[in-house]
């Protein structure tokens, strides 16, 4: 069974003891849908390698840079919270540690880190398209995760089994 973008943006939350609560679980799927990925077990696109991963697909100068496909969940999500928690995330990742936030408040400080270059502020529209009944937030957090194996979250996030 493969995760709806809430259900991996909630083992994100949990796996990277973060804030939890549907406002941190929105910044979350609001990047997730920004990045609108295929990757498997990689819905935010990220860029660090695993072992056992292979190029979803490559950018950069002369192809030198890859978004990964993780062999499965728990290092997709493994990986997720590690690109999360580096330093040049720093803001964000404090963000995502404090209590009370709304997810505008979470997507703005986002949209400071170098995700996309100099900063991405697609999750920032995104969650003020949901805001302004633009978009439906229901539909963007059902889509579902790529990837193939067995998910091994609960639906609350936490981890039920070891890969």
């Amino acid at each position: 069974m493969n995760p709806s973008r809430l259900l991996y943006a909630r083992a994100v939350l949990a796996y990277g003891s973060l804030q939890r609560g549907p406002e941190y679980e929105q910044c979350l799927v609001a990047i997730f849908t920004a990045e609108d990925s295929r990757a498997e077990w990689n819905p935010g696109d990220t860029t660090l390698f695993y072992p056992d991963a292979t190029p979803y697909n490559d950018f950069g100068p002369g192809g030198q840079f890859h978004v990964w496909n993780y062999p499965t969940g728990l290092i997709g999500v493994h990986s997720t919270v590690a690109t999360l928690v580096q330093p040049n995330m720093s803001a964000w990742y404090k963000a995502m540690r404090t209590p009370g936030l709304t997810a505008l408040q979470l997507a703005r400080a986002f949209s400071q880190t170098p995700w996309g270059g100099l900063g991405d502020v697609l999750p920032l529209e995104v969650v003020q398209d949901w805001n302004a009944d633009k978009r439906p937030y229901g539909d963007d957090r059902a889509v579902l995760v790529a990837g193939s194996g067995t998910w091994p979250f609960n639906d609350a996030g936490d981890q039920m089994r070891e890969e």
